[in-house]
């Protein structure tokens, strides 16, 4: 059985995944990040399990009158952000 830090590590090494946090830091909404992944079953899957793992957060914000979700890393997701930045590729 796998523990939850393997799998932590391997979505974070999944395509796409860096870039997303990258692109999370500040909240986006779902049709925002579609320029990071053109696919949008792609792009819910890697946000789900993102969320899954605590890597990011939904969070509502106000359009005009109504209110819709956007998705912004979260503090694990930046921690986890830092170390691979740190990294000598």
């Amino acid at each position: 059985m796998k523990s939850k830090k393997t799998d932590v590590r391997n979505i974070v090494l999944q395509p796409y995944v860096v870039d997303l946090l990258r692109e999370l830091k500040s909240p986006k909404r779902f049709n925002d990040l579609m320029k990071v992944i053109k696919n949008k079953g792609t792009l819910t899957i890697k946000l789900s399990k993102m969320k899954e793992f605590g890597l990011i957060k939904t969070m509502p914000i106000k359009v005009d009158d109504n209110y819709a979700n956007s998705y912004v890393i979260s503090e694990r997701g930046k921690l986890i952000l830092k170390k691979l930045e740190e990294i000598k590729w």
